[in-house]
C-alpha cells in the first residue's frame, strides 16, 4: 500500500513563506553598541542578548526579532529595517522591559538564571508601567489609576498645574541671601521650558514646608510664599 502524501494547502504555503527565520546569536564581546565596545555579553535567547560596556549596557535583538513586537512596546525611533546598527538595542535602565514583556514566555525558557527571576517577580511588567504607562495599557488592555505608574501620575500632575508656577530649583539656607529656616526657590510657569522664553520669579518658602513638597514638585501660591528678587 503505497504511503500517504500529504499535500500543502495554500494555508499552509503561506504560513511557510512568512516564517521567520532568526540568527541564533547577537551578541560577541567587543562588538560596537551605542555605549560602546561590549566588554561582556549574555546569550539570552534565540536572536535576543544583552552588553554591559564601560559605561552601560542593555538588552541586543535582531532586526527580524523587532518585527515581531507587539506594536504597543515599539520605540519610535527603532523601525524595521534602519539604523546604523544591525542590532538594535534597548538600554538597560528601562527600555529593556519591552523585550521582556514582548518575548516573554521565549525568555522564561531560556535558562538565564537572571533573566528568569527577573521575569518572575514580574520586573519587567513593573519597568513597563511605572516608565510606559502608554505602552503598559494598550499591551494588557486596561486603565490605569492614580498611583500605579510614576509616569502617568507625573505626567498629571503637570497637565494640572500647567498655569501655575512650579519650582525648578532650590537653594538652603546655607546661600548668602537665603534666611535661617526658608528656602529660595526659582519657579517658572508650568515647570519646564516650553520653547519659548523662559519667565523665572523668585520666591521664599519655609524649610518644613518644602520638606514636604510632592513627589513631582512644589507648587507656590503667590498669595502666600514670599516673592523677592533674583537671589544669585
Amino acid at each position: 500500500m503505497a504511503a500517504a502524501t500529504e499535500v500543502a494547502t495554500p494555508e499552509a504555503e503561506q504560513g511557510r513563506a512568512t516564517e521567520v527565520i532568526h540568527p541564533r546569536i547577537v551578541v560577541r564581546q567587543g562588538m560596537q553598541t551605542p555605549w560602546g565596545p561590549a566588554q561582556t555579553t549574555r546569550h539570552l535567547a534565540p536572536a535576543i542578548g544583552w552588553v554591559t560596556t564601560a559605561g552601560h549596557g542593555g538588552c541586543v535583538i535582531s532586526r527580524s526579532r523587532l518585527e515581531l513586537i507587539p506594536e504597543p512596546l515599539r520605540c519610535d525611533r527603532n523601525p524595521p529595517g534602519e539604523g546604523i546598527f544591525s542590532e538594535v538595542f534597548f538600554e538597560e535602565d528601562v527600555e529593556w522591559c519591552r523585550i521582556f514583556v514582548a518575548f516573554e514566555a521565549e525568555l522564561l525558557e531560556s535558562g538565564d538564571e537572571h533573566t528568569v527571576r527577573c521575569i518572575r517577580e514580574g520586573h519587567h511588567t513593573d519597568t513597563l508601567r511605572e516608565n510606559y504607562p502608554d505602552a503598559y495599557e494598550a499591551h494588557f488592555g486596561v486603565t490605569l489609576l492614580p498611583g500605579q505608574s510614576r509616569a502617568k501620575d507625573e505626567r498629571a500632575f503637570y497637565a494640572e498645574h500647567a498655569g501655575d508656577l512650579i519650582v525648578s530649583t532650590a537653594f538652603g539656607d546655607w546661600h548668602a541671601t537665603v534666611p535661617v529656616g526658608m528656602v529660595g526657590v526659582v519657579a517658572r510657569v508650568g515647570g519646564r521650558c516650553n520653547g519659548g522664553a523662559v519667565v523665572e520669579r523668585y520666591f521664599l518658602v519655609a524649610e518644613e514646608e518644602y520638606d514636604a513638597r510632592g513627589r513631582f514638585g512644589f507648587v507656590i501660591d503667590p498669595a502666600r510664599h514670599e516673592e523677592i528678587g533674583k537671589f544669585f
